[in-house]
């Protein structure tokens, strides 16, 4: 099984839906992926983007009882690749390199013996990448925002530069650097901007 906490608003999210649909339906005997929503608010719009998209494996949207099985998932997309004892057999956070992630179903299922599989801890350190979207930023509070509104904070969070001269979005620097002290005031502003409005 592939888990892939995904959410309309994240760009990368989007950008690897054609990929996971040419996998399921390249292993749909022997794999089953789901897509977890993280969106809030909207459901019609999930339900828009599975139908223009054309998903073709089975999309669920976020529950609390599914955060709290997953309450490390703090970027998107991040992907989970379960192994048939339901082990975690992979864990990626951003967005999926084809080939690679191809090859890690193969090596799970068993149709590919030239491939080793290395397990991961569910809790092992992992670096943010680039590609990662950002869904809880520190020292910003979003609870209070609707969730169009914190989408769009989110979105601009997630994509808008630093100015501190990281070379980061002011997403990442938050979260590579807490103490930052121009993220920090940076993020605040866009996230009263989209309150604003």
């Amino acid at each position: 099984m592939l888990l892939n906490f995904w959410a309309t608003w994240c760009p990368p999210c989007r950008a690897e839906v054609p990929d996971l649909v040419r996998l399921q339906e390249k292993y749909q005997d022997s794999l089953v992926i789901v897509g977890i929503s993280e969106d809030e608010g909207d459901l019609d719009a999930v339900t828009r983007f599975v139908a223009e998209h054309r998903i073709n494996y089975p999309v669920v949207m976020s529950t609390p009882a599914i955060a709290q099985m997953f309450p490390d998932i703090v970027s998107l997309p991040t992907t989970i690749l379960v192994d048939r004892d339901g082990h975690v057999a992979q864990r990626h956070i951003g967005m999926l390199d084809p080939r690679r992630t191809e090859l890690e179903v193969m090596a799970t299922i068993g149709t590919s013996p030239d491939v080793v599989v290395e397990r991961v801890e569910p809790d092992a350190p992992e670096g943010l990448p680039s590609t990662a979207q950002v869904k809880s930023i520190p020292g910003i509070d979003l609870t209070g925002l609707s969730p169009d509104k914190r989408a769009e904070t989110l979105q601009r969070l997630n994509t808008e530069a630093c100015t501190c001269g990281c070379g980061l979005t002011v997403a990442k620097c938050r979260i590579d650097d807490p103490s930052c002290g121009v993220s920090l005031p940076l993020a605040r502003r866009i996230a009263a901007e989209v309150m604003g409005r």
